[in-house]
């Protein structure tokens, strides 16, 4: 099962084929940097680009810069300590004992250095050692010989160095020290940097504008010198698959679709609301859009939806100077929906020029965006979680839970329309009011139960390898049935009949139930074969002749693109 603890990597890695692709296309003529939100999966990719990178002889190591921040000095030996562990793993030594020191006591690298038998390492040595601990005058000039160094010992060393620097926006933190008083902190990495022959850098950052400033400003030093990604959500495939690495349980496909429209594709959401909708789900058999709207409101108002929206919102507002109540006001505002700047002028009583200069502050913070002179919260979930959970006092769970359960509702609505009203679901609609009729001299049974699900398929029965299973209508009673919907042109022959017996049986096994008849319905033609086979074939023709005998509209009435 998914972890939301670490970055993931190898089995539990989720696609971004064509990133790591170009990635590894780049490696190691050019830096480069991953940009996007929050737990959008930055770290991840790093952490498998590093865990593919097949060349030898190269220190891998990813060094959270925000963790790690602290005097110039400070950081720069707490690098060095992560560069020496990862040069030990690279030649798959046993690191030297005291090694997890040198922070502390640099005298230790005098010892290295002799087992090791560099000179390089040697003369950093002296230098750290005389200089140490670091003082505001000689801060400047500790992290400049490090960074050296890691070039250097690479150089001498025969080796290549392979580095990330996770959250590398909070490396600006070091612009408050003397050396880097007047805020050319950047240039003197960049100077440092662009020297290095046998170092690669790939950064992450999660404050995107910050780190648009930092990598492409029109001042910056970086501008035009590291080739920057964007990390976006996942689309629906991918999001499938990640949330069959969260739970092994079918999901209908009304939870399906809901759930990827409620995550917007956002891996750490879908994880979240995958897992806790499993185990909402442990006495079902399925996972059903219930147990996701169950688990949506559990995690945002005391779980892990919770802690992330409220980490997001203080640390995004504690990059902002002058924070206060206000910054509040606008953004209590902006939960309830989209408002230009004349309509939160009224609304907030504040004057449109005052107001500009916090909404560019909250712009800046990515809190919040601009799209067609209308501003928003950037986050959709941050957004409810703003409107309903921030800055109340209620301390009662249950009573947190059912203003949730009051509010949410038109939520799910409003994602809802736009995710658009699904043909299957009007299919679903009309096999649920089967109840004994006739057609074409067929039974049609009542069903207890009508649902589209998804299974993965781990070892592959259907299509010979790992892939979700969807079933577009799984309807159970005395009589189970299972149907299957197409709507291309393409007239459907023996390959997709053999398909839908595949399918039948998979399902069969994987909820132990008897399929009694399995159906076909296409928007185009049926092969001979398909027509001469067990299987039920029902053209749109068809359809409308049963949605006719069901007193419902016909398919060309409810939706004209298909009919």
């Amino acid at each position: 099962m998914i972890s939301i603890k670490y970055p993931v990597s190898g089995k539990d890695f989720v696609n971004r084929v064509e990133l790591l692709r170009n990635i590894h296309k780049i490696y190691p003529t050019d830096n480069v940097a991953l940009v996007g939100p929050r737990r959008i999966g930055k770290s991840s990719v790093a952490e498998q680009f590093l865990k593919t990178l097949k060349h030898d002889n190269t220190v891998k190591f990813r060094f959270n810069v925000q963790r790690n921040i602290g005097t110039p000095g400070k950081f720069a030996m707490r690098l060095l300590r992560s560069f020496m562990f990862a040069y030990y793993e690279c030649l798959n030594i046993e690191s030297d004992l005291g090694t997890e020191d040198i922070v502390v006591n640099p005298k230790i690298l005098m010892d290295i250095s002799d087992r090791l038998n560099s000179k390089v390492l040697l003369n950093l040595s002296r230098f750290i050692i005389s200089y140490y601990p670091p003082t505001p005058a000689n801060e400047r000039e500790v992290l400049g010989r490090i960074l050296n160094f890691i070039d250097d010992f690479s150089i001498e060393m025969g080796i290549k160095s392979a580095i990330v620097l996770d959250e590398f926006q909070e490396i600006v933190d070091l612009n408050k020290y003397k050396g880097f008083k007047n805020g050319n902190l950047l240039g003197f990495l960049e100077d440092i940097i662009s020297r290095q022959k046998h170092t690669w850098y790939l950064f992450t950052g999660s404050a995107v504008r910050l780190m648009e400033d930092i990598l492409a400003g029109p001042a910056s030093p970086f501008l035009g010198r590291i080739i920057e990604f964007h990390v976006k959500p996942f689309n629906k495939e991918d999001t499938i698959q990640l949330i069959y690495k969260c739970t092994e349980k079918p999901i209908t496909s009304e939870a399906l679709n809901f759930l990827f429209t409620l995550s917007k594709g956002h891996p750490f959401y879908t994880v979240i609301l995958a897992g806790a909708a499993s185990g909402n789900a442990s006495d079902f058999n399925i996972i059903s859009k219930q147990h996701i709207e169950e688990a949506f409101i559990s995690e945002l108002s005391a779980g892990a939806l919770d802690i992330h929206c409220n980490y997001l919102f203080e640390t995004s507002l504690s990059r902002l100077k002058g924070r206060g109540t206000f910054m509040m006001e606008i953004l209590r505002e902006l939960s309830s929906g989209r408002a230009t700047l004349t309509e939160l002028s009224k609304r907030l009583g504040r004057q449109t020029g005052y107001l500009s200069t916090h909404l560019h502050n909250l712009y800046n913070v990515d809190l919040i965006n601009k799209d067609k002179k209308a501003y928003y919260i950037t986050d959709s979930i941050l957004t409810f979680w703003l409107k309903n959970i921030y800055g109340n006092e209620e301390t009662n769970l249950q009573h947190v839970k059912e203003r949730i359960q009051e509010n949410y509702k038109e939520y799910f609505a409003s994602l809802s329309s736009e995710a658009g009203i699904l043909f299957e679901s009007y299919l679903r609609e009309m096999l649920n009011k089967f109840d004994g009729q006739y057609y074409q001299e067929i039974q049609l049974p009542k069903f207890d139960d009508v649902q589209g699900i998804n299974i993965f398929d781990s070892n592959g029965i259907v299509f010979g390898r790992p892939s979700n299973i969807e079933v577009d209508a799984l309807c159970r009673g005395i009589k189970n049935w299972l149907f299957e919907f197409k709507y291309r042109k393409k007239s459907v022959g023996k390959k997709d009949i053999e398909l839908l017996k595949r399918k039948r049986d998979f399902v069969e096994n994987k909820l132990e139930i008897k399929i009694h008849k399995i159906v076909f319905i296409a928007k185009s033609s049926f092969s001979e074969y398909a027509l001469q086979s067990d299987v039920w074939c029902l053209t749109m023709q068809d359809i409308n002749n049963l949605l006719s005998l069901l007193n419902m509209k016909k398919v060309s009435e409810v939706f004209k693109p298909l009919g």
